[in-house]
């Protein structure tokens, strides 16, 4: 039975704002993809070019798709990009160094047209390193930016609400 609100009996409220969405196989794929993505930087640099940018572009454009549908079905698509740094270095030298690669991912998802708004950053630098079975690839793999990927349901907003 349902009361005047359209719940269910002794049910005043649901609060959806954190809903998580189900994506499609194939949108979920792209997620995946991204999520096991990351940007590999050479020691001490914050700069990519030749295949490395080429990789950012096509995971710019891999994110642009996944906006977009998602975006289609009210949803919310909110990309984090972590950078990271292998343990050499201060750990000021290293902070910055993890913003930078941030940065410079950014300025290229931006210029592939992907919305400003639907990036963060957060320069972990050595702060959540990623593990590896020996220390030269963990090392080689921590010098990146990886991707966090959270797809929201766009919250309904009721009359009383507006």
């Amino acid at each position: 039975f349902l009361n005047q609100e359209g719940m269910p009996a002794g049910v005043a409220s649901v609060a959806l704002a954190a809903t998580r969405v189900m994506l499609p196989p194939a949108l979920d794929s792209i997620r995946k993809s991204l999520v096991s993505d990351r940007v590999l930087f050479a020691p001490g640099q914050s700069v990519v070019s030749g295949r490395g940018r080429a990789g950012i572009l096509a995971a710019a454009a891999l994110f642009r798709t996944l906006d977009d549908s998602v975006t289609a079905s009210s949803g919310v698509v909110t990309l984090t990009l972590n950078g990271r740094t292998d343990p050499t270095g201060s750990n000021e030298t290293n902070r910055a160094l993890a913003q930078w690669r941030d940065d410079h991912v950014a300025a290229i998802f931006a210029a592939a047209g992907v919305r400003t708004q639907r990036m963060r950053s957060e320069a972990l630098a050595t702060s959540r390193p990623l593990t590896a079975p020996d220390s030269v690839e963990q090392a080689r793999i921590n010098r990146s930016v990886s991707f966090e990927i959270e797809v929201l349901a766009r919250p309904r907003v009721s009359p009383e609400q507006r």
